[in-house]
């Protein structure tokens, strides 16, 4: 399972990003389930693909799901298929069976969480001049609990 926790966002809000691969078993229930719509799709899939294992067609949309912020759950919750393009599965699991989760916690706002750009004197002693990979002025995310790897260096 792959676990970032990520302190540099625009927000500071901390940051769950976990990659799972579905259990065999829960993958073999699909061709159990009693959806007749399901049933149509993946008999489709098998006579056109005999020999894939999986019961998830290919062109299968991709899962979208969100679960909001409440009180009682502290957390914005998205379940997707790497909708962000940075969570590759590379060659050694098949994407139909590989789930991205993302947990983003709340995040009081407050002056000291923000993100410096130009002259302004910023935790890191922001140099003038500085710029990112684009030419744009060096965007310095502030957080007085995060140490100085939170900053990139």
């Amino acid at each position: 399972m792959d676990f970032r926790l990520n302190h540099t966002s625009i927000a500071t809000n901390p940051q769950s990003q976990p990659q799972i691969v579905l259990k065999p078993e829960l993958v073999e229930s699909i061709k159990n389930s009693p959806n007749p719509e399901w049933q149509a799709r993946i008999a489709a899939h098998h006579a056109k693909h005999p020999t894939d294992p999986l019961p998830i067609p290919f062109n299968d949309p991709e899962p979208q799901v969100m679960v909001p912020y409440t009180s009682e759950f502290p957390w914005h919750c998205q379940i997707h298929r790497d909708a962000f393009s940075y969570g590759d599965v590379g060659p050694r699991a098949d994407p139909r069976v590989v789930v991205d989760l993302r947990f983003f916690g709340r995040q009081e706002i407050r002056r000291e969480n923000r993100v410096y750009f130009g002259s302004q004197v910023s935790p890191r002693e922001w140099v003038a001049g500085n710029t990112d990979i684009y030419g744009m002025p060096q965007a310095t995310v502030s957080d007085p609990k995060c140490a100085p790897p939170c900053f990139g260096g």
